[in-house]
């Protein structure tokens, strides 16, 4: 197996695990799987956006909001990034920024009529 693949499946392996974690009420150890999942694959946005979400169910908004933002830097076109980050956003009162990222969300996937309409 290339190495990419080893990566890709060790990342695999500690998300699981952190979504386990984070099902049994274990945010500690869910937020330390989920830290070697990206250690295993920074430029993945999907792990950064589990590693947010994560985070954000435990409480550490700080942590979860740099972490939708890397989700959007590392994939500029990944809109559940930007979905996350503005309900985050949303509940600390940033209405201008919230607004922002619900647009690009939108442009990034129109056919998404739900969020089609809460931003309208």
């Amino acid at each position: 197996m290339d190495p990419k693949r080893k990566a890709d499946s060790r990342a695999a392996r500690y998300a699981a695990r952190a979504w386990a974690a984070a099902d049994d009420g274990d945010f500690n150890i869910a937020c330390k799987e989920i830290q070697r999942a990206v250690a295993e694959r920074e430029n993945n946005p999907v792990t950064w956006h589990d590693y947010g979400l994560i985070h954000a169910i435990a409480g550490r908004m700080r942590e979860a909001e740099q972490a939708f933002r890397n989700a959007i830097l590392v994939a500029p076109m990944y809109p559940e990034a930007y979905v996350q980050l503005a309900a985050l956003l949303a509940g600390r009162g940033r209405t201008i920024q919230v607004a922002r990222y619900q647009r690009r969300a939108v442009e990034l996937r129109p056919a998404n009529s739900a969020l089609s309409r809460a931003v309208s």
